[in-house]
C-alpha cells in the first residue's frame, strides 16, 4: 500500500513521499496496522486493510484505492514469506538458551530517535538501544555488549538544527569525498564536525562498551581537524586560537585551508550547557566552541592498527575517546566511490535551509 500513500508536507518535518515511514507507525500507534502475522488469516486480512485506507482517506488523497486488489496482493506477499514468520521472541529466546550468538544491528541514530532524538526532526521509532529492547522483546539483561558506530564527523538529512554544520565548501568537500548522499532518496548530507556533547549524550542513553569510528579517512585531506568537547578543566591545557579572517579555498587541486577557533563546548546565554540541550530552541543558540588539531593528510587507507595511524590522526582518536569517555575500538579507513553526477551541489544544499 505504501505506493498508493501520497504524503503531505508539514512546515518543519517532511516525510519521504509515497513511501514515508511516518503513516506506518501512525497505523501502529493507532491500532489500525496490519501486521506479518495477519497474512495468514484471508478471512480477517480484507477487513483490516478496509480500515487502514478509510483511516488513512480521511487525512490524506489517496484517490481510489482497490481494497480486494491490495488484500490479494498482501496474500501472496504472505505465501511467499510464510515460511519465515515465526514468534519472534520465542525464537530468540531459544536461541539465546541454545547459546547461540544473537547480533542486533540498529538503524539510523540516537539522535533520530523519536523519544530521545532532536524532535521533532527524528524518524518513528526509537533509533537507540531501547528499540532493541523492545522491538525483539529481548531481556536488558541479556546484552553482553552495545557496541556504537560513529563517523569521524557529523552528518544528518533534512532540517533541524546542527550546531557543528559545515554549511560552506569544507562541508561540501567532506559529503562528496565521504559519499555523504542518503541511500534511497539520493539526498546529500549536511555534514559537519565531530561533536563530543552529542555523542556523550548517545553514551548516557546507550551505555557503550566500546566505539566503531568509521570514516577517519576522508578527514585525511584537510588541513585542520576540529573536535568538540564540553570538559572546561581541559581548557588551561589548549592555548587560544584566534580566528582568522575566513578559510582559503584551493579549487584547481581540491584542498581547503580551514582556519578555525578553539572548540570546545556548548555555550548558552554565557554559561556551558552539561548535556545536550532537549529543547530546539536552546540548541539553535548554542555557541560552539572548539579545540583544533591538525591535520594528517595521508593515505591511511591501509592501516591494521590504530597505533600505526599518523601521529596527528592518532591523537585526534584518542582525544575523541577521552572526550567521550567510551574506548574506541576500531577505526575504519575507507574511500567511498564519488556520488553520481546527479546529486546535488553545496549550492543545492544551501538552498534547502
Amino acid at each position: 500500500m505504501a505506493n498508493a500513500l501520497c504524503v503531505r508536507d508539514c512546515a518543519c518535518v517532511r516525510t519521504v513521499r509515497e513511501q514515508g515511514i511516518g503513516p506506518a507507525y501512525s497505523s501502529k500507534v493507532g491500532r489500525f496496522g496490519v501486521r506479518v502475522g495477519d497474512l495468514r488469516f484471508p478471512e480477517t486480512l480484507h477487513q483490516k486493510i478496509s480500515k487502514m485506507v478509510s483511516t488513512f482517506q480521511r487525512g490524506y488523497d489517496l484517490g481510489k484505492v482497490d481494497v480486494a486488489a491490495e488484500t490479494e496482493r498482501y496474500l501472496q506477499f504472505g505465501k511467499q514469506i510464510d515460511s519465515m514468520i515465526v514468534d519472534g521472541v520465542e525464537y530468540l529466546d531459544a536461541a539465546y538458551r541454545d547459546g547461540r550468538r544473537i547480533m542486533i544491528e540498529g538503524a539510523n541514530a540516537t539522535m533520530l530517535d523519536l523519544d530521545h532524538g532532536t524532535y521533532p526532526f527524528v524518524t518513528s521509532s526509537n533509533a537507540s538501544i531501547g528499540g532493541a529492547i523492545t522491538g525483539l522483546g529481548i531481556a536488558p539483561s541479556r546484552l553482553d555488549a552495545v557496541i556504537g558506530i560513529m563517523k569521524a564527523y557529523t552528518t544528518r538529512v533534512g532540517s533541524g538544527p546542527f550546531p557543528t554544520e559545515l554549511d560552506n565548501p569544507i562541508g561540501e568537500k567532506i559529503r562528496t569525498i565521504g559519499g555523504e548522499f542518503g541511500v534511497t532518496t539520493g539526498r546529500p548530507r549536511r555534514c559537519g564536525w565531530l561533536d563530543v556533547v552529542q555523542m556523550r549524550y548517545a553514551q548516557r542513553i546507550n551505555n557503550f562498551s566500546v566505539l566503531n569510528m568509521t570514516k577517519l579517512d576522508v578527514l585525511s585531506e584537510l588541513d585542520e581537524i576540529k573536535v568538540r568537547r564540553a570538559d572546561m578543566a581541559q581548557l588551561a591545557l589548549c592555548p587560544s586560537i584566534e580566528p582568522c579572517a575566513g578559510w582559503r579555498e584551493y579549487y584547481s587541486d581540491a584542498r581547503v585551508c580551514v582556519c578555525v577557533q578553539l572548540a570546545v563546548r556548548y555555550i548558552y546565554n554565557g554559561k556551558e550547557l552539561t548535556s545536550f540541550p532537549a529543547n530546539l530552541e536552546v540548541l539553535s543558540k548554542v555557541h560552539v566552541e572548539y579545540e583544533t588539531f591538525p591535520g594528517w593528510k595521508c593515505d591511511i587507507s591501509k592501516v591494521r592498527s590504530i597505533s600505526d595511524l599518523p601521529p596527528s590522526a592518532l591523537r585526534f582518536v584518542k582525544r575523541a575517546e577521552s572526550l567521550i569517555g567510551v574506548p574506541i575500538g576500531w577505526v575504519r579507513a575507507r574511500s567511498p566511490p564519488k556520488p553520481p553526477s546527479h546529486h546535488s551541489t553545496y549550492e543545492a544544499i544551501h538552498s534547502n535551509h
